[in-house]
């Protein structure tokens, strides 16, 4: 077997340039398409369990668990809401949950949890504390699918995996 040319070797050390570079790229550009989604849905699930919590506030200033009951169901089909629990005061059972499998065996959040959005890789939680005057009155958790932006990032990173497959 004889010598590598020139010119073939040096085509080889172009194209496993290109294909790491095109590698990186795709990685970079993946992550950051996948970080603006997550980000805009962590946003939007903020507000959501702000105002989850500010409508809690006068349901369990008042002991009103129907209201509870009647806010958990509205905000699970408006916002994408897989669970939502409402604890009173330092309960560790909620006075009040979602009705579905996801939401079996809820922990209170702990105190260093409540305000915070915790992302996974299928769902987010948000925690707050539910306060009315400045008085504590308990706490609320929502957790938020993340089915759908996950199929869009999928989605996003099968269109970009084409895209640099066609240009090396």
């Amino acid at each position: 077997m004889g010598a590598v040319s020139l010119g073939t070797r040096l085509a080889l050390t172009i194209g496993s340039a290109l294909l790491i570079l095109s590698a990186l790229l795709f990685g970079e550009l993946t992550s950051r398409e996948r970080d603006g989604i997550l980000n805009a849905k962590a946003v939007a699930a903020a507000t959501v369990a702000d105002l989850f919590a500010s409508g809690a506030s006068a349901a369990l200033d008042f002991s009103d668990n129907e209201a509870i009951d009647a806010d958990i169901r509205d905000f699970a089909v408006a916002y994408d809401v897989t669970c939502a629990a409402v604890w009173r005061g330092d309960d560790s059972k909620p006075i009040a949950a979602s009705k579905n499998d996801q939401c079996v065996e809820l922990l209170a959040p702990h105190d260093d949890a409540l305000g915070r959005t915790t992302t996974y890789p299928d769902r987010l939680e948000v925690a707050r504390a539910v306060t009315s005057h400045g008085k504590p009155l308990g706490r609320t958790l929502l957790v938020f699918s993340l089915a759908r932006e996950n199929t869009v990032i999928f989605a996003s990173r099968s269109r970009l995996l084409g895209l640099f497959a066609g240009l090396t």
